[in-house]
């Protein structure tokens, strides 16, 4: 079960809005094929240079999936 999805390094973009694109949610089964989607859909957003993701074990036995992106500066 998913406990939380954090992401680390997004500084221009709002966590909420990152959670709302991919489909890896609080409460669902853990899935290693839904995560590897979601970490293509984070590529695809052309928002990142980089997306990688780690797990943690939560405080009531589930997962805690953690994003860890680099994103790309911005185009002026």
């Amino acid at each position: 079960m998913i406990e939380g999805v954090d992401f680390r390094g997004a500084r221009r973009i709002p966590q909420h809005m990152l959670r709302s694109v991919i489909f890896s949610k609080v409460g669902d089964a853990y899935n290693e094929g839904t995560v590897r989607r979601d970490v293509m859909i984070l590529r695809n957003t052309n928002r990142f240079d980089d997306v990688r993701v780690s797990t943690e074990e939560g405080k009531k036995g589930g997962v805690v999936l953690r994003f860890v992106v680099t994103e790309r500066p911005p185009i002026h």
